[in-house]
C-alpha cells in the first residue's frame, strides 16, 4: 500500500472538521481575513504565511476527494477559496494596507466592527484558539 492514499479521519475528527467548516461559512460575512487565517491584525508576513499553510493543510478539498458527502466537499472548496483570497490580500503589503484601511473606514463610518459576534475559530494546529485583535 502506498502513502499516496487520502488520509482517513476518525468519525470524531471528521465531526469536528464539519463543525469548523460550518462555523467558518456561517460567519463568513463578518470574519476578517485575519480571523479567517487565525492571526492578529499586526501579524508579520511570516506568521500569516505559516497560518495560511496550516489552514490550507487542514482544509484543502483534495484531502477529502474520497469523502462520500459531496456537499461537504463543495463547502470545503468554497472555504478554501476564501482562505486563498485572504492569504493573497494579506501577503501583499499594498493590498494589505488597502484592506486594513477599508476595515478602519467601515468601523469609523458606524459599521459593525469586523467579527463582532462571530464564533471563535480553533487554531489549525490544535493549539488553543484566541480571538485575534482587529487592529
Amino acid at each position: 500500500m502506498t502513502s499516496d492514499a487520502a488520509p482517513t479521519l476518525d468519525p470524531l475528527a471528521l465531526g469536528r472538521l464539519h463543525a469548523l467548516v460550518d462555523r467558518l461559512l456561517a460567519d463568513a460575512d463578518v470574519l476578517t481575513h485575519y480571523h479567517l487565517l487565525g492571526v492578529a491584525a499586526d501579524a508579520s508576513a511570516e506568521t500569516i504565511k505559516q497560518a495560511y499553510y496550516a489552514r490550507a493543510q487542514q482544509l484543502h478539498p483534495d484531502r477529502f476527494l474520497a469523502a462520500p458527502d459531496r456537499s461537504f466537499r463543495n463547502q470545503l472548496a468554497s472555504l478554501f477559496k476564501r482562505l486563498s483570497d485572504a492569504y493573497q490580500v494579506l501577503s501583499s503589503s499594498a493590498d494589505r494596507a488597502h484592506y486594513d484601511a477599508g476595515l478602519r473606514n467601515r468601523v469609523a463610518s458606524g459599521g459593525e466592527a469586523p467579527c463582532s459576534g462571530a464564533a471563535r475559530i480553533p487554531a489549525p494546529s490544535g493549539e488553543p484558539s484566541r480571538a485575534p485583535s482587529s487592529g
